[in-house]
């Protein structure tokens, strides 16, 4: 898996990465426990960096219907110079996960039944953590106008706008 160098980490976005031989995790404070080894790690850019440490997270991953599921990983690497956190596909194998990708979104199964949906993002497949992905922002505001009715609906035409009021 290939990141820009400009890319900042962003510890609540997980790739699904299928040539990632571990799960792997940039930030120390994501792992629910904790033991210190050293490891070296292998980049797929033959690069080298240390792992610090291993240990577990848990994700609450969006279901279908707005359901979310508690999903403990095991085994996952503290690797600080990553760019990225990494949800290792041979790793979920190894558990007895299947992983099925397709041209928009690619889908965790286990004992099959649907864990876990990533979502296509350029060429990568970000996990879908619970409330990741739609925020909702509140706010007071003055009288809405149509020209600020004009903007929230993505410039509809005048016609269209007094269809709708």
């Amino acid at each position: 898996m290939a990141i820009s160098e400009n890319t900042k980490p962003n510890p609540a976005v997980w790739h699904v990465d299928s040539g990632a031989t571990d799960h792997m995790c940039q930030d120390r404070v994501l792992l629910r426990t904790y033991s210190s080894i050293k490891k070296r790690v292998y980049m797929a850019d033959c690069q080298q960096t240390m792992a610090q440490g291993t240990g577990s997270i848990v994700h609450q991953v969006a279901q279908k219907r707005g359901r979310v599921e508690t999903v403990t990983v095991t085994k996952v690497l503290h690797t600080p110079d990553l760019s990225a956190n990494l949800l290792s596909v041979s790793s979920l194998t190894a558990k007895g996960a299947s992983v099925t990708f397709g041209a928009e979104k690619n889908t965790i199964y286990l004992e099959g039944k649907e864990l876990a949906t990533a979502i296509k993002a350029g060429s990568l497949y970000n996990l879908v953590i619970a409330g990741s992905y739609s925020r909702a922002y509140l706010g007071k505001t003055g009288k809405a106008t149509e020209k600020i009715w004009h903007c929230r609906m993505a410039h509809l035409g005048e016609q269209n706008m007094r269809k709708l009021m």
